[in-house]
């Protein structure tokens, strides 16, 4: 499944962090390079019923285009999976 394909909305972008922060499970990390932003990802904390402990949905993941081919995706991936296991989580997942 292909991601957006485009900007989001004026509306969309005025509403999200604030929207984020009602959020009390919701995780965004972000990447720069080089003191310039390179990408992020959008995460929620959730439950799992079957192993009775927390897991990190990962939402949205996303590298600038200019960014992209350098491992960016991967650092975030690695970092979300480095931050599951230190929160005792059963996994990391799309």
């Amino acid at each position: 499944m292909q991601g957006y394909d485009k900007c989001l909305p004026d509306q969309v972008l005025k509403d999200l962090i604030p929207g984020l922060k009602n959020i009390p499970t919701s995780r965004i990390y972000i990447a720069y390079y080089e003191k310039e932003y390179a990408g992020m990802a959008v995460c929620f904390i959730s439950f799992s019923t079957f192993y009775a402990k927390p897991l990190i949905n990962i939402h949205d993941i996303m590298v600038m285009k200019e960014f992209r081919g350098n491992g960016m995706g991967t650092f975030h991936l690695r970092y979300i999976e480095k931050t599951a296991f230190e929160m005792n989580c059963c996994k990391a997942c799309p």
